[in-house]
């Protein structure tokens, strides 16, 4: 009886470890994916209505980005400090603030984008104590991995549909209540228009990321245009494979053409010394100024109408879609900056890459994934537009008869339009909450050399560092060492279904002339 008391009990612990011994392969077994989850869900907060964000106990209480200690106020009017609403399309898409968190938090940051703009933007707050001189703070967002069109529309005003843009940097403007723009316990606000990239949603999050960056950099001359101004008081910056503005921490100094960005319907105007004369703070050439006054006015007019009127002297804009009327612009300029090269470096932590929404995220990635999975950017071109073009060369005699007769010749080009909507891509995801229509296409020609004449029955217009483009010429007469680039101006209107106001967004794309 003892003898088979203990083989039950033998029994007995053979099951139990058998038992154990299945549990805990099922529990560690590495094909139950849905037990090897990694990807971090950042903390939800309420932006609209938060008073403070959220931080660990211990730590010094932070004001939201548009009140209180260190805010946005000092360097943006209240058309964009206060352009955060849901309503009006704005979604949290990262967060970094986490009230849980075992420890302070070092330089925290939240991302926020406008699915009915295209606009991303990153609050950052500086936790660390700088005790390296400054004048200015650089930013700059870049993509990492497969190439992608998501960034064409940064740093631009003239987009290149066949060139994938990979990175844009560029300077924020000292505030202007004088304070220093490099200060611990201060936000910062960064921001970037994005494209719509089908492809997006065929990468994975191993293959394509965000990073973006912040930096310190002393900039001591700036010349725009020529012109020399004390500072950069507008967010000065560049797109492209090699960037200049990159070079700034090398060199010292830098050139070219650059992108002098506006964000702000009261940006123009505030920067205005003198609207008769076209004296502004910039120092810019006066008729550039006030060519540029004129296109702002009539953009802000064209979204207050709720429909898109004649946008002039832009290439670039992004105009309403908010209950605080605003706007966001883009000129070229020529540009130079010099500084201390020694006097530039990296925040720190910077940079930080992210996942991108819309793209294949695993549920095994590591780290924050995005709180959307939507894909960005309102839209794009699947290529340059094509402008169709008769060309026909005329031949004539120069001269008098004592002087003898030579024969010459000069270009008639008869302009016809072609439709373009066939290379419009529009992003899927926004057609299912707002309505995404193309409005307009101008022709344009860029005058971009002096010599030659030009005769065009189309309309002149001068933008930036281009005094003279023509748009909407249906024939033009060449004569001379005449250069012209071709593009196509699109307007596109977004009308979101949840009533929001609509907006307006105006492109400029590089175009391919097709003889006929």
């Amino acid at each position: 009886m003892k003898f088979n008391s203990i083989k039950v009990f033998m029994a007995l612990v053979l099951i139990a470890l058998i038992s154990f011994s299945c549990s805990k392969d099922k529990l560690e077994s590495p094909n139950r994916g849905d037990l090897q989850l990694k990807a971090v869900t950042p903390k939800i907060f309420d932006w609209e209505t938060a008073d403070w964000m959220p931080t660990p106990p211990g730590q010094s209480k932070i004001s939201v980005p548009w009140i209180g200690q260190g805010s946005i106020a000092s360097v943006y009017d209240n058309d964009v400090v206060y352009d955060f609403k849901k309503s009006d399309g704005w979604d949290l898409i990262y967060n970094a603030f986490d009230a849980s968190s075992s420890g302070p938090l070092q330089n925290p940051y939240f991302i926020l984008y406008n699915k009915y703009r295209g606009l991303l933007r990153i609050y950052v707050y500086t936790t660390t104590q700088f005790v390296h001189p400054s004048s200015y703070i650089q930013d700059g967002i870049s993509i990492v991995g497969v190439s992608s069109s998501m960034l064409n529309f940064c740093g631009t005003d003239i987009v290149d549909a066949s060139n994938n843009n990979t990175t844009v940097a560029q300077i924020q403007p000292k505030p202007v209540d004088g304070s220093m723009p490099l200060a611990s316990n201060k936000w910062h606000m960064l921001q970037y228009a994005l494209a719509y990239d089908p492809n997006i949603s065929k990468l994975t999050h191993q293959q394509i990321q965000f990073s973006w960056f912040t930096n310190f950099c002393n900039v001591e001359a700036v010349k725009l245009n020529g012109g020399i101004t004390g500072e950069i008081k507008g967010t000065t910056g560049k797109s492209a494979k090699e960037n200049v503005m990159a070079k700034l921490g090398e060199l010292g100094k830098v050139s070219g053409t650059m992108a002098l960005s506006g964000i702000g319907s009261y940006f123009v105007e505030k920067k205005t010394v003198n609207s008769y004369y076209g004296s502004n703070d910039f120092n810019l050439p006066h008729e550039m100024w006030k060519n540029l006054r004129k296109g702002v006015n009539s953009a802000l007019s064209s979204s207050t109408k709720g429909l898109p009127g004649s946008v002039v002297n832009l290439f670039s804009a992004i105009i309403g879609g908010s209950s605080q009327q605003t706007l966001s612009f883009d000129v070229n300029l020529d540009v130079e900056l010099a500084g201390e090269k020694s006097d530039y470096g990296s925040f720190p932590a910077s940079p930080t890459t992210l996942y991108i929404p819309g793209s294949k995220i695993s549920n095994r990635a590591q780290g924050y994934i995005p709180l959307k999975s939507y894909k960005l950017g309102v839209f794009n071109l699947s290529s340059r537009p094509l402008i169709r073009v008769k060309d026909e060369h005329v031949f004539e005699r120069d001269g008098s008869p004592r002087e003898g007769f030579r024969m010459s010749h000069y270009l008639e080009r008869e302009v016809i339009k072609l439709n373009n909507s066939n290379k419009l891509q529009i992003n899927p995801d926004l057609q299912k909450e707002a309505t995404v229509r193309l409005v307009d296409q101008d022709v344009v020609f860029i005058r971009t050399t002096s010599t030659g004449t030009i005769s065009s029955n189309g309309t002149v217009e001068s933008v930036g560092k281009f005094t003279k483009i023509y748009v909407n010429p249906t024939s033009m007469t060449l004569k001379g060492g005449v250069g012209l680039t071709p593009a196509v101006r699109m307007t596109i209107k977004v009308t979101p279904k949840n009533g929001a106001p609509s907006s307006i967004i105006v492109k400029t794309f590089l175009a391919d002339i097709e003889d006929v």
